[in-house]
């Protein structure tokens, strides 16, 4: 993060300090300066970018960590493992009928106090 900030803070100060000083000594010649830079970095991203066409987005790990890499599928599938595994740590023995008749239960106490709060304003409504 460090060289991205000096590279920003350089390429501000040469624009701001350089580039006009230039310009007006060569005039449309200090633009050739600009186009042998682009040179420059089109050399820079040909030789050193990895090139990724063709290649689904969730294979695209692989050129960059190795090909033993998670892929998208099995880091999710990885993830939801680490989950299940979890849940049944903090559940303990609870099996699933149990975990299905406390959410009815949750349920039904919810119902009843909407219903009994609905009542208390339909009461202080009718002053």
């Amino acid at each position: 993060m460090t060289v991205l900030f000096l590279a920003v803070d350089l390429a501000l100060f040469f624009n701001s300090y350089v580039n006009p000083i230039a310009l007006g000594a060569l005039s449309w010649k200090y633009y050739i300066v600009y186009v042998c830079w682009l040179a420059f970095e089109l050399a820079v991203v040909w030789k050193f970018y990895i090139e990724t066409r063709n290649t689904p987005l969730e294979e695209i790990v692989k050129h960059f960590d190795g090909d033993s890499a998670l892929l998208g599928g099995d880091v999710a599938n990885e993830k939801s493992r680490q989950l299940v595994d979890e849940l049944d740590l903090h559940h303990g023995a609870g099996n699933e009928q149990e975990l299905h008749g406390d959410l009815r239960h949750n349920e039904k106490t919810t119902d009843s106090t909407i219903h009994q709060t609905d009542e208390g304003l339909a009461e202080d409504l009718k002053i």
